[in-house]
C-alpha cells in the first residue's frame, strides 16, 4: 500500500481542477506537494514540476525540522514495531498514561518564569485552535464568568467559534457567521509605531490607554481574558514594542483578568521555547501547535497556570488528545531541539537574515522587514502604499526563477507582506539562497 501510494504522488499529474472538483478551498490552491527533503519540497505548480524547493514557510509553521529530519524518523520506527509498547498509540484522555505526566513536567521546565511542578495545568488536544478555545478561553470563562473578551487588530487565533470570534487579521474570515462571542478589539502596538503616533513609545502608550478604557468601560469583571500574539503571525508577523506587552500585563495584574499568549505559530522559532521569552513578561496561560507537534502529528496543548485551571472532570477534554504517540513526539522534538542547540541555531541564522533583508530596505518597495529568530516578515509596499499586488509578484518571482516557496501575510489594510517561518534546521547555504533570491526579486520589480 506504502509503494503504492508513493507512486500515486511521485506520478501525479492531475489537474488542479481535479482538486477543486472534491475539496473544499483553503489558501494555496495553485500547488500540489510531491515530497520533501530537509528544508525543500518537490512540488507541481502551474503544471510544471519544480524539485529542491525552500520551503520557507514550513508548511505554516507544522514541519519544524523540515522534510524527512532523520534523527525524528529515527525515533518514529521503533513504534510499529509488532512488539511495541505503544499499544495505547490513540487512546487519548480517557485514562492517564506515563507520556501525559512526563510531557506537562516537561512543559512546566520550559515555560515562562521558572515555575514548579504542580504549578501548571496541561490540556492536550488536536490543533491551534482547540489549544485556544479549549483549552485557554473555555478555563478563562470559567475562572471569571464573565460574557466578554479582549483581543488586538490584525490577530489571528484560529477558525472553530470561540478562537474565529478573536480573529480580525481579515474580515472575511468571519463574514457570514453569526455565532461569535463578543469580543472588544483593541489596537495592537508594534516597534514601528503607526496607528496613533509615529513614534513607537508614543504610539505603545495610546494603544494601551485605549485598551484600559474598553476594560473599564465594559467593567473588569464581566471580562473574561485578554489574548494576544506576542509576535503576530497571519496578521502581518508584526513585532510589539516592549512597553505595550508589559503594559498589557500590567492591565491585566491589576484587574485579575488572565493574559493569553497565542504561541500557535512563534514558539520554538524565535531562539527561546516561547516568543513571549524576549521580553519580560509571564503569561497566565500559553497556547501551542505546529512546531510542538515535531512535523509528525496534529497536536496541540494549553499550558494553564494552576489559578486559573477548572479541576472538574470533564470540563475539557477530547477523544485523541494526549495520546501516548502525540506526546512521544512532542517529547522528542524538544529533545532534538535541546540537543543540537536548535534555539541558539536560530539566533544565528535569524541574525544572518536579519541583516541581509534589513540590506534591501535601501530599494524603495521594502517598506520595512521585521521578526526575531526564524519568524521574519517583509512588508512591500509602492510609493508608501499598501501593494498587495506587487507583494505577489515578488513572491511569485522568487518562486518560479529561484526555487523558493514564501507565503504572503497581512491584514484587510495593509495585506502587504511575505511570511518566512523557517525551519529550524536551515542552514548557511540554504539562507543564503534564500535571501539572494527575495534580493533579486526585489530589484526586479523596483
Amino acid at each position: 500500500m506504502l509503494d503504492k501510494i508513493r507512486n500515486v504522488i511521485k506520478d501525479s499529474d492531475d489537474e488542479l481542477d481535479d482538486y477543486k472538483r472534491v475539496l473544499l478551498p483553503t489558501t494555496r490552491e495553485d500547488i500540489v506537494i510531491t515530497g520533501g527533503n530537509g528544508p525543500t519540497i518537490d512540488i507541481i505548480h502551474d503544471g510544471k514540476r519544480q524539485e529542491g524547493v525552500i520551503d520557507a514557510a514550513s508548511q505554516v509553521g507544522t514541519k519544524p525540522f523540515g522534510h524527512r529530519y532523520e534523527p525524528m524518523l529515527e525515533e518514529l520506527r521503533p513504534l510499529y514495531e509488532k512488539d511495541s509498547d505503544f499499544s495505547l498509540m490513540i487512546d487519548g484522555q480517557g485514562y492517564y498514561h506515563p507520556l501525559q505526566r512526563e510531557l506537562a513536567e516537561e512543559l512546566t521546565s520550559i515555560y515562562p518564569g521558572n515555575l514548579s511542578n504542580g504549578d501548571l495545568k496541561v490540556y492536550y488536544c488536536n490543533s491551534g485552535s482547540e489549544a485556544v478555545e479549549r483549552g485557554c478561553l473555555k478555563a478563562a470563562q470559567l475562572h471569571r464568568g464573565g460574557n466578554s473578551y479582549v483581543a488586538f487588530d490584525s490577530a489571528f487565533h484560529g477558525r472553530t467559534s470561540l478562537a474565529l470570534s478573536h480573529t480580525t487579521s481579515k474580515g472575511h474570515y468571519t463574514e457570514g457567521f453569526n455565532f461569535l462571542a463578543r469580543t472588544l478589539v483593541a489596537p495592537y502596538a508594534t516597534k514601528s509605531g503607526g496607528k496613533f503616533h509615529q513614534d513607537p513609545e508614543e504610539n505603545a502608550k495610546q494603544c494601551l490607554d485605549v485598551l484600559e478604557k474598553k476594560i473599564k468601560t465594559e467593567g473588569p469583571k464581566n471580562i473574561n481574558s485578554v489574548m494576544l500574539e506576542p509576535l503576530q503571525g497571519e496578521g502581518g508577523y508584526n513585532v510589539p514594542h516592549p512597553i505595550f506587552l508589559e503594559g498589557v500585563r500590567d492591565l491585566t495584574h491589576e484587574h485579575s483578568i488572565p493574559m493569553i499568549a497565542d504561541e500557535v505559530q512563534a514558539a520554538f522559532r524565535t531562539g527561546e521555547w516561547f516568543s513571549i521569552e524576549n521580553y519580560d513578561v509571564q503569561p497566565d496561560m500559553i497556547s501551542v501547535s505546529k512546531t510542538f507537534s515535531g512535523g509528525v502529528e496534529p497536536f496541540g496543548a494549553s499550558l494553564i497556570k494552576d489559578e486559573f485551571a477548572v479541576d472538574e472532570s470533564g470540563k475539557h477534554s477530547g477523544t485523541y488528545g494526549g495520546n501516548a504517540k502525540e506526546c512521544f513526539v512532542a517529547l522528542k522534538t524538544i529533545e532534538l531541539i535541546r540537543t543540537n542547540n536548535l534555539l541558539e541555531h536560530a539566533k544565528d541564522e535569524g541574525d544572518y537574515l536579519e541583516q541581509r533583508f534589513d540590506d534591501l530596505t535601501s530599494y524603495d518597495i521594502v517598506h520595512e522587514t521585521r521578526g526575531i529568530g526564524l519568524f521574519r516578515g517583509v512588508e512591500i509596499r509602492k510609493d508608501g502604499e499598501p501593494a498587495p499586488d506587487l507583494r505577489d509578484e515578488v513572491i511569485h518571482t522568487m518562486l518560479n526563477e529561484h526555487d523558493v516557496l514564501a507565503e504572503p501575510c497581512g491584514n484587510d489594510k495593509y495585506n502587504t507582506a511575505i511570511r518566512f517561518l523557517l525551519p529550524l534546521t536551515l542552514d548557511r547555504e540554504h539562507s543564503r539562497k534564500l535571501a539572494d533570491a527575495l534580493e533579486d526579486a526585489v530589484k526586479q520589480h523596483t
